[in-house]
């Protein structure tokens, strides 16, 4: 079997954060952490406190036994990091203290996170919060400051902040609720259908007016898809089954597209979740992705069914008219099942390929006003704020890559074992112009990686009009 992976991911499932010495005092634990399988009289301890790191330029990033989330800006490879210890311990594998990471605010300055360690005599034996207990224990991460405050409202597994760092969301004892940032403990309960499930994944408008929560319980398809309004905490249901889900960038439309369905839905919103236009799509992986100015929409489609002689199935990438749904392009053996895929020019998209051959292009790159596509080196991550250069991590260094020319600059290098992809829809991929990863974590393969069919299908850039094109019905069906 040939592996047609877009890239060795490496999953970013824990995040990390908090304070310096500056640290704000801990708001008392939770009445809900009672039931510890620690003994009862025995309060639960304050997770460790972690420590700030700097990298400047050119140096490497390490941090050897230990765990927590990093900051690199691209352009002068200098970094800083929130980290606490992560030796192995007890003989049980993995790591006796990690960050998951539930928000980042869209510059960088507040990180919503919690710390987890292993409880291999717990019963049952998972994971549970770092000092024992059983209530979840978020923290808020002013990162500039290096202060961090204790959000105890929110005792279960899911907080988020919005993108301006004003809002959290989360789960409390009574339920789903927002809250400020700057006064986490006056909580405001959403009205959640009962039997909605609880929160797995919160998709902030850009502009934090609204957010998109899908519920139901992490490992298995989404139960529901909710639009809730910030302002004054309107509910409304989006039916759209297990979507993939992106925001144009200036919040008046969202894009849904169910996933493992054929046929499946693809549906755009506009911010109020009164549906724009709608079509049926082939789908698996659709990672759908507006360009920067919000004129296209990109949506990976299978055309055909696993089988075979094509053991994963075929895909290509479809570019539909972000005002009518119409289809304006197709790039035809294209893959783009997660991650960005357009870069800040909006006619230009990096994509993988159906590549067996030794030596033959991991990426190319798409321009839509040359009708080109220009094989390049590496398995390559567009700046959503440079639209000419890339990203590429070979599983430890980050390099800057210029598009026009293929050339690579080395970043940074680092020791940590980054884990930087995007299958962590609460973590971005940059914020404030930086590039944001965690560590220490394992690696795995991502959503493009299969058995290659026999033929492999040719990557080409395709125009409209096309026979086969499906109807698209504008507003409500």
């Amino acid at each position: 079997v040939t592996s047609i992976s877009l890239a060795a991911v490496i999953l970013a499932c824990s995040g990390g954060a908090s304070s310096a010495p500056t640290t704000q005092p801990a708001a008392p634990e939770s009445p809900s952490a009672a039931g510890s399988p620690t003994p009862a009289a025995t309060a639960p301890s304050a997770p460790p406190t972690p420590e700030h790191l700097t990298f400047t330029p050119g140096e490497t990033i390490s941090a050897d036994g230990k765990a927590g989330v990093f900051f690199l800006d691209p352009n002068t490879g200098a970094a800083d990091a929130w980290v606490v210890p992560a030796g192995v311990g007890d003989g049980v594998p993995g790591l006796p203290y990690t960050f998951t990471i539930g928000g980042v605010s869209g510059d960088g300055s507040s990180v919503v996170y919690e710390c987890i360690e292993p409880r291999p005599n717990a019963a049952p034996a998972i994971p549970g919060p770092c000092g024992g207990g059983t209530a979840h224990l978020w923290y808020l991460l002013n990162s500039p400051r290096g202060s961090r405050t204790r959000l105890a409202a929110f005792t279960g597994p899911f907080v988020t902040i919005s993108p301006d760092g004003r809002t959290l969301l989360g789960i409390t004892p009574d339920g789903v609720a927002l809250a400020g940032a700057s006064d986490p403990g006056a909580t405001h309960l959403a009205p959640m259908p009962q039997g909605a499930g609880l929160p797995i994944f919160a998709n902030w408008s850009p502009d934090s007016a609204n957010v998109i929560l899908s519920t139901g319980v992490n490992g298995y398809p989404v139960m529901g898809t909710f639009l809730l309004r910030v302002a004054d905490v309107r509910l409304s249901t989006l039916d759209v089954t297990n979507p993939g889900i992106d925001w144009k960038s200036d919040g008046s439309k969202v894009a849904l597209a169910a996933q493992d369905s054929r046929p499946g839905a693809l549906v755009v919103f506009d911010r109020k979740g009164t549906r724009i236009w709608s079509r049926e799509v082939d789908t698996f992986n659709p990672n759908p992705r507006w360009s920067s100015d919000g004129s296209l929409l990109s949506v990976q489609v299978l055309v055909s069914l696993p089988s075979d002689s094509a053991p994963s199935g075929i895909y290509r990438l479809d570019l539909f008219d972000g005002a009518t749904g119409a289809t304006k392009y197709r790039i035809a053996g294209a893959i783009a099942c997660q991650d960005p895929v357009w870069t800040g020019d909006a006619h230009h998209l990096l994509v993988g390929s159906y590549s067996t051959a030794a030596g033959s292009s991991p990426t190319s790159l798409i321009d839509l006003v040359a009708l080109s596509v220009t094989p390049l080196n590496g398995y390559l991550t567009p700046l959503p704020f440079d639209a000419a250069h890339a990203v590429e991590v070979d599983g430890s260094s980050f390099s800057l890559v210029d598009l026009s020319t293929g050339a690579k600059t080395l970043i940074a290098h680092t020791t940590v074992t980054p884990g930087w992809d995007a299958l962590h829809a609460n973590q971005p991929r940059f914020a404030g112009g930086r590039i944001v990863f965690t560590s220490l974590h394992l690696g795995h393969g991502g959503c493009g990686e299969g058995g290659s069919p026999e033929t492999t299908p040719k990557l080409q850039l395709l125009q409209s009009p096309f026979e086969d094109d499906g109807p698209v019905t504008a507003g409500a069906p």
